[in-house]
């Protein structure tokens, strides 16, 4: 681990597959293209899970590869 945000572990397709898996998320981007091999069980269980999924490309999909290639918007509890 380089220190950099995009080393950290909390940047990864686990974490947003778990916060699709615990209804944490509203949205799943992911870069195209994509790894289906990586990424077929996250649009599996955001599509269930009724999470929108949008994609990328371009500079877009360069920016977020830097950060594993996904990504969502969660929802926001005011607590």
């Amino acid at each position: 681990m380089d220190g950099t945000i995009r080393s950290d572990p909390k940047w990864s397709s686990e974490v947003v597959l778990a916060a699709v898996e615990q209804g944490q998320a509203s949205k799943v981007i992911v870069s195209v293209p994509f790894d289906s091999d990586k990424f077929d069980e996250l649009m599996l269980k955001s599509v269930l899970a009724n999470v929108g999924v949008g994609f990328v490309h371009g500079q877009a999909a360069e920016k977020l590869n830097e950060f594993g290639g996904v990504a969502a918007t969660l929802y926001f509890s005011g607590g």
